[in-house]
């Protein structure tokens, strides 16, 4: 495939790999954030699923996890890279977690004892110089806040007091909901989520998809599951899934060459 509209992840070519970071917090010091008992089951799942398009995943069991923690895992997983001969074609990081929206630092992640900003988090290992030109795709299933927590246009501060970070180049966000929306997790510790379940499932239907056909894929197969949630002042709402993209990617990209579905 021509180099100048798709993004090389052919690891015939020397000594390359395709890289998975997999982390997912199910519980939570906080008394006003539920646990995720279902947590783990969607992160092995993940993992399972990236092994069969030939990634190595790295993932991270523990069920409680600081930010302090987290912090430390991403400059570990930095520390790696940068002494790891095998250049890296592709880096998955998939997070699930609680989450929110903050007005001037975005989407949040919230880990089990606070939470930070996503792109706070993540900016240390995507600002690697390994990864200059690697795309990297990051998977978000949590909930970026609600509609209420936007700010009147005639009271957001300038852009020159902002401290968002942006999304860097050649990183695609994958969230299973749009900024100021929740996403839905089931409360079962056996049960998959549907973003999960659906996100796994287009992946192993079609291994070699552009991404941007993941997810209207993944879009497609939510479209007519409207889960209800029943809150605890009696509201009664059937939420939309609605997974976006947001990407600065550069090129096309496909997480598995179709040479390799011959492999």
């Amino acid at each position: 495939m021509d180099n100048e509209y798709w993004y090389d992840i052919d690891m015939r070519k020397g000594n390359s790999i395709k890289r998975l970071l997999a982390i997912s917090i199910g519980e939570f010091r906080s008394d006003t954030l539920s646990t995720l008992p279902s947590a783990a089951i969607d992160r092995e799942r993940v993992v399972r699923t990236f092994s069969k398009l030939n990634f190595r995943p790295t993932q991270e069991k523990a069920g409680i996890l600081t930010k302090s923690d987290g912090r430390k895992l991403i400059m570990k997983f930095r520390e790696k890279f940068a002494k790891d001969k095998a250049k890296t074609k592709v880096l998955v990081i998939y997070l699930k977690s609680h989450g929110g929206l903050h007005h001037t630092r975005g989407t949040m992640i919230h880990f089990s004892d606070e939470a930070i900003a996503l792109w706070d988090l993540l900016d240390p290992l995507l600002q690697l110089e390994q990864l200059e030109g690697v795309p990297k795709m990051i998977i978000f299933e949590a909930c970026r806040g609600e509609m209420s927590q936007f700010i009147p246009a005639g009271n957001s501060l300038p852009f020159s007091q902002s401290t968002v970070l942006h999304r860097r180049m050649d990183t695609i966000l994958f969230a299973a909901s749009p900024e100021a929306e929740k996403s839905f997790t089931p409360v079962a510790n056996e049960e998959v989520s549907p973003f999960t379940e659906s996100l796994c499932r287009s992946l192993l239907e079609d291994k070699s998809q552009d991404v941007f056909d993941l997810g209207i894929n993944i879009n497609k197969q939510l479209k007519h599951f409207f889960p209800t949630v029943y809150y605890e002042d009696g509201t009664v709402i059937a939420h939309k899934l609605a997974p976006v993209m947001e990407s600065c990617l550069t090129k096309h990209l496909r997480l598995l060459l179709p040479a390799e579905l011959d492999d």
